[in-house]
C-alpha cells in the first residue's frame, strides 16, 4: 500500500496493492493496473480509479483523501486522517434515520454537500472515505448506551487483517465532546469502548 505519481506499471516482476493519485484509488494486480473491473468489491472504472458510480461523491472522496493524506502515511493512518476531517468539518443536525441497506452513498453524499447531519450520515461519510483507501468498511444501524440509556445509532464498521473494527465519528466528535470527554473511538474492538455498542 502507497501512493504513485502515475498510474502506470511500477517496474516490479509481480506486485499487487492500492495507490493513489490525486486522491483517487488505484489498484495493481501482478504489476497491472485494474481497470473495469471488481476486487474486493471495489469497482475500478476504466480508467483504472475505484469509483461509487457517482461522479460528485467520487469528487468529494479524492478531495478530502487528497487534502488530508501523504505518500509516507500507512492506509490506517491515512484512514485516521479522513476520519479525523469528518469530524472537524462536520457539526450534527437532527435528521430521520435511515433504515435497510444501500443508502451509505446517497446519505454521504448530502454529508459532503451540507456538512451536516446525525449518525448515519458520520456514519455513511466515514464509510465511503475509508473505501476509497481501500478498506472494507460499511455503516452499520444498531444501537448504543448513551446518558444512562439505549438509542438508536448507526457507526463504521471496518475490516481490517481479519478483524472487525468500530469507528464512531458522530460519537467521539459530537456527544463526547459536547460533554467534555476525549473519547478515541477510532479503530475499536467491540467491548473496549467507554460506551455500548449493540448490532441487534
Amino acid at each position: 500500500y502507497g501512493s504513485m505519481s502515475e498510474p502506470v506499471a511500477v517496474g516490479l516482476a509481480e506486485y499487487n496493492g492500492y495507490f493513489h493519485k490525486e486522491g483517487a484509488l488505484y489498484y495493481y494486480q501482478d504489476n497491472r493496473l485494474v481497470a473495469d473491473k471488481t476486487v474486493n468489491d471495489l469497482y475500478f472504472d476504466p480508467y483504472g480509479r475505484y469509483t461509487t458510480g457517482d461522479q460528485e461523491l467520487d469528487s468529494y472522496l479524492r478531495q478530502i483523501t487528497a487534502e488530508c493524506t501523504t505518500e509516507a502515511m500507512t492506509q490506517i493512518e491515512k484512514f485516521h486522517a479522513v476520519y479525523d476531517w469528518v469530524i472537524a468539518h462536520c457539526s450534527y443536525m437532527a435528521l430521520p434515520y435511515q433504515e435497510g441497506t444501500d443508502w451509505e452513498a446517497e446519505v454521504a453524499l448530502q454529508m459532503f454537500q451540507n456538512r451536516q447531519g446525525n449518525c448515519f450520515y458520520y456514519a455513511a461519510a466515514v464509510a465511503m472515505l475509508a473505501r476509497n483507501l481501500g478498506l472494507e468498511a460499511r455503516a452499520v444501524i444498531g444501537s448504543c448506551y448513551q446518558t444512562y440509556t439505549w438509542v438508536d445509532h448507526s457507526w463504521t464498521e471496518v475490516v481490517y487483517e481479519g478483524e472487525t473494527y468500530l469507528c464512531d465519528a458522530e460519537m467521539e466528535g459530537v456527544f463526547a465532546a459536547e460533554e467534555g470527554w476525549s473519547w478515541d473511538l477510532f479503530m475499536k474492538e467491540y467491548g473496549t469502548t467507554p460506551n455500548e455498542y449493540s448490532l441487534e
